[in-house]
Formats: C-alpha cells, sequence, structure tokens
C-alpha cells in the first residue's frame, strides 16, 4: 500500500513512517516549503502546504489512504481535514486523523476517581479546549456518506523513544528510591502506550 503522511517528522508520525515501512508500505511524507527537516530517506517526499488543495489533491491521487498525524493548532488542523475530505471525496480511501484521549478527560480534583467512561459511541461533552477538536473528529466520522473512509484514533498518554516524561519519571523513581509516587489521593487513572506500539496499529488501522 501507498500511504501518505502529514506530520512524518513528528514524534508520532516518525513512528508510523517506522511501523509502515517495517511492513513493507511505500510512504510519502508532506513537507512544508518552509520546512527545515531535512526529506527523510527512503521517503516520497510532496512538498506542499495544508491548505494548498492542488498540491495535495495532486499528490493524493499517487496514494492508497492518507494518515494525519501534524501537530498543529485545531484551527488549522479542522481546515486541513475538511480539505482533505474534500479530495477524497467518492474515492473510499481511507483518511485516518490522530487525536488523543485529552478529548475525553475530566479535572481530577486532588487525584480523586472519577468514574464516567465512554465507549467508542458514547455521547459526550468535550471541555472547552477541545471543542474545535471534537468537531474536527465528527466531520471526519461522518464523511462515509461522502465516500471518505475517515477513522479517528485518541491515542492516551504516549511515551517512548526519550520524548515523554511521565512514565519514565516514576520508573527513575522506582529505581532510585525504591519506591515511586502518585497525585493527592492517588485515585486518578493513566493510560498509557509506547509510541512504537501506536505506529504500529495506526497502519494496520
Amino acid at each position: 500500500m501507498r500511504i501518505l503522511i502529514a506530520g512524518a517528522s513528528g514524534y508520532i508520525g516518525s513512528a508510523i513512517v517506522r511501523a509502515a515501512l517495517d511492513q513493507g508500505h511505500v510512504v510519502g511524507a508532506i513537507r512544508r516549503p518552509e520546512s527545515a527537516t531535512p526529506p527523510q530517506e527512503p521517503l516520497e517526499v510532496v512538498t506542499s502546504s495544508l491548505d494548498d488543495r492542488e498540491r495535495l489533491a495532486a499528490a493524493v491521487l499517487n496514494f492508497d489512504a492518507v494518515i494525519f498525524a501534524a501537530a498543529v493548532p485545531f484551527d488549522e488542523e479542522a481546515r486541513a481535514i475538511a480539505l482533505f475530505i474534500d479530495i477524497l471525496e467518492g474515492s473510499g480511501k481511507p483518511l485516518l486523523m490522530m487525536s488523543g484521549a485529552m478529548l475525553l478527560s475530566h479535572d481530577a480534583v486532588d487525584g480523586r476517581w472519577r468514574e464516567e467512561i465512554y465507549a467508542e459511541h458514547d455521547a459526550f461533552v468535550p471541555p472547552e479546549r477541545s471543542v474545535k477538536r471534537y468537531d474536527t473528529e465528527m466531520k471526519l466520522r461522518r464523511a462515509t456518506m461522502r465516500g471518505v473512509h475517515g477513522m479517528v484514533i485518541r491515542p492516551p498518554l504516549v511515551w517512548g523513544r526519550g520524548a515523554s516524561f511521565q512514565v519514565p519519571w516514576m520508573i527513575d523513581a522506582g529505581k532510585r528510591l525504591g519506591w515511586t509516587f502518585y497525585l493527592g489521593a492517588g485515585l486518578h487513572a493513566f493510560s498509557h502506550v509506547h509510541v512504537d506500539d501506536l505506529g504500529e496499529l495506526v497502519v494496520r488501522a
């Protein structure tokens, strides 16, 4: 399969690239014209901004799937996803968006337990800071009605390869002190996923 990735040089995007290449896929990377990051080998580089309809439309024709893993402001993310939906309309091709479990978060005062649990299609009210992203998710999920195979993945806290802090801090404390720590009542819960496992999941989706 030929996979086009927005955000291929980022923390999660680079894990997706590694997994895709390991599984024998051909990978293309959208690289902004102003980017100082050198192209990765052996990627096919598509030089384009995320709002250049003409260039992105021409590029998408040559790929079987699009993964959006770019870490951009939610407003820019919303415009880019809307543009990809327009470009892919009627193609049946997958368009996968990396979101985050933060969308489902609630304040846990003093480390106390919250009972809310959400299944995939359960209704919920996102925190104000995440409303724009939630709206973008819903737009992509509804894109199936326009002939686009829209998918959203909401990973929890991501760790591994030196680019996270919570899990390494806890492991380091355990090694040095023989015990680790918790906040307040210690009843709040966090889920974690290793970045390499997340990359493999995305590609298999």
